[in-house]
């Protein structure tokens, strides 16, 4: 059997030099003396929810409580995958 994969090319940074991972792509530092993130322009500038328009009100209100509980920083805040299964949103 014959494959036909082609491997992806490696992602390089601005000196041309390949990277595994953001801080080799970006160089760093990453922060200010101040604790400020000096790449605000990664940032989207819209929120999360502007990005669902086709949602009516009741669903995009369900759709967002339930990525809100994905998306939390806190891993001990963040709801498993078995508790996301019983979010009202994927029960109706």
């Amino acid at each position: 059997m014959l494959l036909l994969y082609q491997w992806p090319e490696s992602i390089t940074n601005e000196a041309g030099n390949p990277c595994r991972t953001l801080r080799e792509f970006y160089g760093g530092p990453f922060f200010n003396g101040e604790g400020g993130f000096l790449y605000q322009n990664l940032i989207p500038s819209r929120s999360i929810d502007q990005s669902f328009p086709c949602l009516p009100g009741n669903d995009k209100d369900a759709f967002m409580s339930f990525i809100s509980c994905m998306l939390t920083w806190d891993p001990e805040k963040r709801k498993t995958a078995r508790e996301l299964m019983e979010h009202p949103f994927l029960i109706g």
